[in-house]
């Protein structure tokens, strides 16, 4: 049994979820394609969820990360 005044989490790993399917509700997108999902709203051109995805999936602490999304297949 772990020690809760421990320093080391008792986890050594996690798997991240990056959620990625909120509709787009009341957004604006006059005059341009509307992206599937608000996870996917560009910043600076990259889709939100992949500007998360490659943050978080270097860490030597995620030992997977799982997209919940819309799309069957998602390529970036």
């Amino acid at each position: 049994m772990s020690n809760p005044s421990d320093p080391e989490p008792f986890l050594d790993r996690v798997e991240a979820v990056v959620l990625a399917g909120g509709p787009l509700g009341d957004l604006a997108w006059e005059g341009r394609e509307a992206p599937p999902s608000k996870g996917f709203l560009p910043i600076h051109g990259t889709p939100m969820a992949a500007l998360t995805v490659r943050a978080v999936a270097p860490s030597p602490k995620v030992s997977r990360v799982i997209l919940v999304s819309p799309l069957e297949d998602v390529v970036w």
